[in-house]
């Protein structure tokens, strides 16, 4: 917007969006565009790698093998599925060919 083509009661009825910069209209798109990312329910299957990158882990060898590809990268997770009386039910996802499994 050109600021000798905007009048003052023009000003006052603009958004926030409209008197921003370009780099911040960018900026506020990345970050609209990353929480709607975040909602999605394979979010963290998909971001599993940056995760990994920024905690210091490296690759993922685990000590179970996948059924179907026979991987060693496997992801592994926990849950109380039952009484509190039995073991916790291991829930395991190769990271290759997606086969899906538990305990």
């Amino acid at each position: 917007v050109n600021r000798q083509e905007t009048t003052p009661e023009a000003l006052v009825s603009m958004a926030p969006k409209d008197l921003a910069t370009q780099e911040k209209k960018k900026a506020m798109e990345e970050m609209a565009q990353f929480e709607h990312d975040k909602r999605s329910l394979d979010w963290n299957s998909k971001n599993d790698h940056k995760i990994r990158e920024e905690m210091g882990l490296g690759k993922i060898v685990g000590m179970y093998s996948c059924g179907r590809c026979k991987s060693l990268k496997i992801k592994n997770s926990e849950a109380q599925t039952r009484s509190a009386d039995e073991p916790m039910t291991q829930f395991f996802t190769c990271l290759d060919c997606g086969n899906r499994w538990r305990f």
